[in-house]
């Protein structure tokens, strides 16, 4: 007969000299309107490649102070093979000893001690036996 778990609430620390999430708490959000003006700019005069640094130095900028946030977040039936490509369970219930699988994409994950900030692996698949 299958146990009924409880729904399964997790909080994912991940404390590491080379991970890091964002780094010191600021005053304010990050001022990234000179860095999207230069890339309308860019883009309006025909340079792609410097507007398309400018937005990648927003989004490192925005990046660096977002929180770690993890989404989705959810039981599935094996492994992901691949970012994105994962079957959900239908359900929580298990059998006694069945492993659990949990699959979750973590966002604005940005490693220490890097010259730029550099995003996590898209996806984790979790498993608990």
């Amino acid at each position: 007969m299958p146990q009924r778990l409880p729904a399964i609430g997790l909080t994912i620390v991940l404390v590491s000299g080379w991970w890091l999430s964002p780094g010191s708490p600021s005053a304010g959000a990050a001022d990234i309107s000179a860095l999207l003006t230069r890339a309308g700019t860019a883009e309006k005069g025909g340079d792609h490649a410097a507007s398309i640094e400018a937005l990648e130095q927003a989004l490192e900028k925005v990046r660096v102070e977002a929180p770690l946030t993890v989404k989705p977040f959810l039981l599935v039936t094996q492994p992901a093979k691949f970012y994105g490509v994962y079957t959900p369970r239908a359900n929580a219930i298990f059998q006694g000893g069945e492993p659990q699988q949990f699959y979750m994409e973590p966002k604005n994950l940005v490693y220490r001690g890097r010259p730029r900030a550099r995003t996590s692996p898209p996806s984790t698949s979790i498993s608990r036996s």
